[in-house]
């Protein structure tokens, strides 16, 4: 019996791979990969666009990216996929033309609300699911993603490019879990540290708690689609965890020295990094009510002595007026303009 493409693929009478010159010993997994993307397998194509449209919009055409045959879910727009797939395989499997040719759409550009409300109404009776994307579907950044836009807010994101995977700093009792705790050495290089996501070292038995929270998947199972859950411990990540905290302080000391102590140009400037946009003059007032009833807050604890703040800002602003500033950090940090995508 010779090598063959499994036969659920193809029809029973076509030929083993041994009918063909490349049936060599060395040449049958390049045989394999031929067909895998040749122009008479367009299964390989559609597959592929279909994930690509499912990161862009949350929802692919077949809404189980993982299974394309009779179990799974049809898809909603058959001539799209098609169509995408073609073009892709015009494109010379062009993954950056594909990219292009889905975010330049209307149907991506579409808002996630804003509809005028008999459109709206109407639509909601028609396809309440978003089924055929009339508009856009609202999604949470997943957790690396998360990870690295705070710390591009705060100016401390490390854009080094390959090289080893970075082991972060973890707790103790994580490394406990671990069969060999002396396996999870910390990378020494604190800069390291601070590079993005897809860089951080993956072991099936650690989860790092903020990848955790937010949903990363767990390393054991393939994970076609992720989940987005919205739970308590999220909100306590985003406000009491270590890297949260230490990345609003960061943020803060970027705003102090952009702006100087100018309490608007620094709202402007935080709101700009987060959401895109500039503050609305309501957002304007609340940001300076929260810096300004914080900062007096501060300083009748510390008149009580009930908290000694920290020496860390530059000279310009008192203690109290600077931790105030973090706290308001790790507010935009909390802004649903930069936790979503709309």
């Amino acid at each position: 019996m010779g090598p063959r493409v499994p036969g659920v693929f193809l029809p029973g009478s076509t030929p083993e791979v041994c009918d063909s010159p490349e049936a060599t010993t060395t040449g049958r997994r390049l045989a394999l990969a031929r067909w895998l993307a040749s122009p008479g397998n367009p299964l390989t194509a559609r597959v592929l666009v279909n994930r690509l449209w499912h990161y862009h919009f949350n929802r692919g055409i077949v809404a189980t990216p993982n299974d394309f045959g009779a179990q799974g879910a049809p898809p909603t727009h058959p001539e799209l996929l098609d169509w995408l797939a073609t073009e892709f395989m015009q494109q010379h499997w062009s993954m950056k033309a594909i990219h292009r040719l889905m975010v330049l759409s209307n149907t991506y550009q579409l808002a996630s609300e804003g509809e005028p409300g008999k459109m709206l109404q109407k639509n909601q009776s028609k396809d309440p699911d978003n089924r055929y994307f009339w508009r856009f579907n609202r999604r949470r950044l997943e957790a690396e993603e998360l990870r690295d836009g705070m710390l591009s807010m705060a100016g401390n994101l490390n854009v080094k490019a390959g090289g080893r995977g970075v082991f972060t700093s973890v707790q103790e009792v994580l490394k406990r879990q671990l069969y060999k705790p002396e396996q999870w050495a910390v990378t020494p290089e604190a800069t390291e540290h601070h590079r993005r996501s897809v860089y951080l070292i993956a072991k099936r038995n650690l989860r790092l708690p903020f990848m955790d929270v937010f949903d990363a998947p767990d390393m054991q199972n393939s994970c076609a689609r992720r989940e987005q859950s919205t739970h308590s411990l999220q909100a306590l990540e985003l406000m009491n965890g270590d890297f949260s905290n230490a990345q609003a302080r960061v943020l803060a000391g970027r705003l102090l020295r952009e702006n100087g102590a100018n309490q608007a140009q620094m709202i402007g400037r935080a709101f700009r990094l987060a959401t895109g946009r500039a503050p609305t003059p309501q957002e304007q007032s609340i940001a300076r009510n929260f810096l300004s009833k914080q900062a007096e807050l501060l300083e009748e604890q510390v008149h009580r002595k009930e908290v000694v703040l920290p020496t860390w800002m530059p000279s310009g602003m008192n203690s109290a007026a600077a931790s105030a500033l973090v706290d308001f950090s790790l507010a935009v940090f909390n802004l649903p303009g930069f936790l979503y995508v709309n």
